[in-house]
């Protein structure tokens, strides 16, 4: 029972500081280059290969905007979804709280 304890003491810590510095309160702004994108979702009908089809489009592209950054950059990017279905954007490559990693449901609402 008190290895179950533990267990259990130890998995909510590591949920609660997974979560710290999400609010974005500590952010440091002055002197920093900030970089605002902002992305819109939506479902348009696009030619690829020859054949027409309903296709998930970023700012009306596949592939979306290549979204470039500087070490140190503050980045802020505005996500619209136009879609009929719940969305969420993953970063790969970038190091973030768990809260703004995108995953559906685990990390996000």
């Amino acid at each position: 029972m008190r290895t179950i304890n533990i267990i259990t003491l130890l998995l909510f810590t590591s949920f609660t500081f997974a979560q710290v510095g999400t609010n974005g309160s500590d952010r440091k702004e002055e002197g920093r280059t900030i970089r605002e994108y902002n992305l819109t979702i939506e479902e348009n009908k696009m030619t690829l290969g020859g054949v027409s089809a309903k296709a998930m489009t970023i700012n009306g592209s596949i592939p979306g905007p290549v979204l470039e950054f500087d070490e140190g950059d503050l980045a802020i990017i505005n996500v619209t979804n136009k879609m009929d279905e719940e969305t969420s954007v993953h970063w790969h490559g970038l190091i973030l709280p768990n809260f703004y990693d995108g995953v559906p449901y685990l990390t996000t609402p």
